[in-house]
């Protein structure tokens, strides 16, 4: 297997997905209301976000992902009353680095692909296999599903019934943060979140003018 090292945009913040690519992830690009929301939170949306509003996502396992440098510069923020995800970035310059979900339950992390090696990631990830929650892009998804959304789901499960197997489904450096204090998420109001959906959709057309 292959180690692809990542980083935030200024490069404060460095780590690496262990033994990526092949079975051991997904790389998709997601559409949904959340992830464009994170993006517009960031201020980030022109280099993060296809022109429907897209993340390209590797999705992985927790377990494979290590915060070499800069861990004191990540923050996590929670979109709303009603938003389940973690989702965390560098303070620093204000980079989306993962999503992922709280409690251990299900091992689950989603990574910005933007972020990793751009000389390797192709490589490493291929391209984009699917598209997920098309029916929140503004204006035609750029990636089309390829994979249904029953294969996606269980491909996630494989994933996770291996981490539980090995005794790995619990390690995550990113809730490890938050559990020992360092990080305490920060949760935006329904007003906030309205006002940052409000945001996606009227900058979509924008992007899809400069596309």
């Amino acid at each position: 297997m292959t180690d692809l090292n990542f980083q935030c945009r200024c490069g404060a913040v460095k780590g690496v997905a262990h033994d990526a690519g092949g079975s051991m992830g997904i790389r998709v690009v997601c559409y949904c209301a959340d992830c464009q929301a994170f993006a517009h939170f960031l201020q980030c949306e022109d280099e993060y976000l296809d022109a429907a509003g897209g993340s390209d996502i590797y999705q992985t396992s927790p377990s494979r992902l290590e915060v070499t440098e800069g861990k004191d510069r990540l923050k996590s923020v929670i979109l709303g009353p009603d938003a389940k995800l973690h989702r965390f970035y560098a303070s620093c310059c204000m980079t989306p680095i993962v999503n992922t979900i709280p409690g251990r339950k299900l091992p689950f992390a989603g990574t910005l692909a933007r972020n990793y090696d751009a000389s390797r990631r192709e490589e490493v990830f291929g391209a984009p296999k699917t598209a997920v929650f098309a029916k929140y892009a503004q204006g035609e998804p750029v990636t089309k599903a390829k994979i249904a959304t029953p294969f996606l789901i269980l491909d996630l499960m494989r994933r996770a019934t291996a981490e539980w197997m090995s005794g790995r489904s619990k390690e995550n450096v990113f809730l490890d943060a938050e559990d020992e204090g360092l990080i305490t998420p920060h949760v935006l109001t329904a007003e906030e979140r309205a006002a940052l959906d409000a945001r996606a959709a009227a900058s979509a057309s924008e992007r899809a003018a400069r596309a």
